[in-house]
């Protein structure tokens, strides 16, 4: 079964079609897997896709805050907050 890359454009062809027609897949696939199953071993773990969902939604009522109020260091923190747990859910370090 083939990938959907809905999204991923080979800009500037560093990869290959070829790399993504093929090894990217199954390079992605152990991954993916890995996660999948992770998170239906235990109910701590999500996947990075449930953990940016929910950070989407964090997204739309700050933004909502953000419009409605002046620009002041307490919003400041819940942008920066914010930001944090994107990184976080992508998987890089706090």
């Amino acid at each position: 079964m083939s990938m959907d890359l809905t999204g991923i454009t080979n800009k500037n062809e560093y990869y290959t079609n070829h790399y993504f027609s093929t090894v990217f897949e199954e390079n992605t696939g152990a991954a993916i897997s890995g996660w999948n199953a992770a998170a239906k071993e235990s109910e701590e773990v999500r996947t990075p896709w449930s953990l940016l969902r929910q950070n989407a939604r964090q997204y739309y009522r700050l933004h909502d805050k953000f419009v409605r109020s002046s620009m002041n260091l307490q919003m400041l923190v819940h942008i920066g907050t914010l930001a944090d747990s994107y990184l976080k859910s992508l998987g890089f370090p706090e």
